[in-house]
Order: C-alpha cells, then sequence, then structure tokens
C-alpha cells in the first residue's frame, strides 16, 4: 500500500452539494470515474509524502495554519468558469485567486514541503475542482465533456460564489499508484480518510 498526504479546502456545503451533483452527472455520462474516487474538494497542495513520525507536526502545522485564517475576514471565492484540461483529459471548475486564498494556499504548500523535501511536486498552483479527471475517452471529446458540464452547472445553478469552510489533512492510499501517484495511476483503487478538520470562519 502506497499512502500519501494532501491539504485540501472544502467550500460551503450548500456550493459543495450542487458542484458533487454536477461531477455525478458528468463523470457518468463520460464513463469515467477518477474525479468521484475522492471527495469534493479544491487540493491546495498535491499528493506528498509524510514519514510517520513528522504527522503529528505536519498535523499541528495545519490546525495553525487553519487559526491564522480565522483570524482574518473571509475570503469569498468566484467560480471563473468550466473549461476542459488537456493534460489531464478532464473538466475543471476554475475559480479566481484572491490574495486571501493565494497566502493560504503558499502556507499549505510550505508546510508540506518541509516533510516531503526533493519528493515534492513542483506543481503550480490554480484554485480548481475536478469534475472529471483521466477521461477513457479520446481527447477530441474533451470539449463535448466541458460544454457537457456547464450545461449541467448552469441547469442546477451553482452558486456563482461560495466560502472556504474547512481546512483538511487527508491520508491517501492506493496499491495501483505504488511510488508514481502522477498521471492519475492512483485512480484505479483510492481510498482516503479525513485525518483532522479545521474551520476557517466562522
Amino acid at each position: 500500500m502506497s499512502t500519501r498526504y494532501g491539504i485540501d479546502l472544502v467550500l460551503e456545503p450548500p456550493f459543495t452539494a450542487k458542484a458533487y451533483q454536477t461531477r455525478q452527472i458528468v463523470c457518468g455520462q463520460y464513463s469515467s470515474w477518477a474525479a468521484e474516487m475522492q471527495m469534493l474538494r479544491m487540493p491546495l497542495t498535491p499528493y506528498f509524502p509524510c514519514p510517520d513520525a513528522r504527522l503529528p507536526i505536519l498535523s499541528a502545522q495545519v490546525e495553525s495554519i487553519a487559526q491564522e485564517t480565522r483570524e482574518r475576514e473571509s475570503c469569498a471565492l468566484r467560480r471563473a468558469g468550466i473549461a476542459a484540461d488537456a493534460a489531464s483529459n478532464g473538466v475543471m471548475m476554475e475559480f479566481d485567486a484572491p490574495p486571501p486564498l493565494l497566502e493560504l494556499q503558499s502556507k499549505a504548500r510550505a508546510a508540506a514541503q518541509s516533510h516531503s523535501v526533493g519528493l515534492y511536486p513542483s506543481e503550480p498552483f490554480r484554485p480548481r475542482i475536478a469534475l472529471l479527471e483521466y477521461g477513457v475517452f479520446p481527447q477530441a471529446i474533451l470539449s463535448d465533456a466541458a460544454e457537457f458540464a456547464n450545461g449541467v452547472a448552469s441547469a442546477l445553478e451553482i452558486p456563482e460564489t461560495t466560502r472556504p469552510w474547512r481546512l483538511l489533512l487527508t491520508r491517501y492510499n492506493s496499491n495501483a499508484a505504488n511510488d508514481d501517484w502522477s498521471n492519475g495511476r492512483w485512480a484505479a483503487d483510492l481510498s482516503w480518510r479525513q485525518l483532522s478538520s479545521h474551520p476557517l470562519y466562522a
């Protein structure tokens, strides 16, 4: 069993409920389940390793980041649209990146990197939620999938804005990924467990 961790942002429940419905419909329509292998969240870090002995330190860091965030004014997140993502043969719900969100992500990234020196993936942060990932259809179908996802989101009347709700430390497991968690190798058997959950705003 291969284990990785993630620091994840969960948005307000009413928004999450409609985004989850959208994801379920899109994944069903295109018979691609990689996105649905996970909870609906905005990842602030890629999957990263952390030695067991350092996990209590990481957990305390995540709690401290949440506490610092709660002491600031609430941050509104605005949807920037739904778009195809060729890199993952998927469809992403994109968000604007206000300074408070970028600060939160920067702290999460620093915490993750401090426990996985040299092993932390250097991927640029893009505020997004995956509606479809690693589609099993030809990439030529991708534009259809994005158009369909936009139509579903409109029909379900997903709000244009939402707020961060909880900051999570999550443990992810996969046999299929082995030591390489890139390119959806986890999709065959991903499982996950929330290790901690911290409110971000009152």
